[in-house]
């Protein structure tokens, strides 16, 4: 049985290594190396799911605000032809 230092992806570990035997914790380790590489691809992939819906949300929110400028502008006009048609709300003359 020997002690030897073994490097992983900038850290060093120290693991006890049996001649002709199984190194366990490089098992470990890969396996916990594997997880944090899906953890890492996944968080990619939903950055960039929101950035698109962000987008999205974006678009449909300028969208709407057209429309409610559109909208005051035309009861704004349909108010004035009215009341240059004399059916308006009468004004009140003090």
């Amino acid at each position: 049985m020997s002690l030897s230092p073994k490097r992983e992806r900038r850290t060093l570990t120290w693991v006890v290594v049996e001649s002709g035997g199984i190194d366990h914790n490089r098992e470990m380790t890969d396996a916990l190396f594997a997880r944090a590489q899906l953890a890492l691809e996944e968080n990619g992939e939903i950055r960039k799911q929101r950035h698109l819906l962000r987008t999205q949300f974006d678009d449909a929110r300028e969208k709407l605000r057209l429309s409610i400028y559109e909208s005051a502008s035309v009861r704004s006009e349909i108010k004035a032809r009215q009341d240059n048609e004399g059916r308006g709300s009468p004004r009140r003359t003090t």
